[in-house]
């Protein structure tokens, strides 16, 4: 079918009854539609050969830009472990922030619920508003 429409030949795009579509260079015997389509030119070639320079030199951009996020990320990663500063625990283990000072304060402990509270006085539930009359 390629070579047809190379050519300059006519696609046909046929449904037959169970609803398969079919493309041919003729209508398919025993189709329920049969249509025949329009199909843009081939490109010259010398803007086919135009856009796949286009397209290998975005290539190339696309693959330098990748390398040099690459490189840049590597030499990131390079100043952070090396100006990190060393901690032996961390804060969440039970250790102190370097820059902190160093207070005794045990672990945290969670909040307990409301209910368990001297002070706590549950709302009673919500009661419908009156529907008054509107004045007339």
């Amino acid at each position: 079918m390629l070579a047809s429409v190379a050519w300059g030949g006519e696609v046909v795009k046929s449904v037959d009854a169970e609803g398969r579509v079919t493309y041919s260079d003729r209508p398919v015997p025993g189709a329920v539609e049969s249509q025949s389509l329009e199909l843009a030119p081939a490109p010259d070639p010398e803007a086919a050969k135009a856009a796949q320079e286009r397209l290998r030199r975005q290539q190339q951009a696309i693959e330098a830009a990748e390398a040099e996020r690459r490189a840049r990320a590597a030499a990131r990663s390079q100043t952070k472990t090396k100006s990190a500063p060393k901690v032996e625990k961390g804060i969440s283990e039970g250790g102190f922030h370097p820059t902190y000072p160093r207070l005794p304060v045990g672990p945290i402990r969670p909040r307990p619920p409301l209910e368990d509270h001297p002070a706590y006085q549950p709302r009673p539930p919500a009661s419908p508003r009156p529907v008054r009359p509107r004045p007339r």
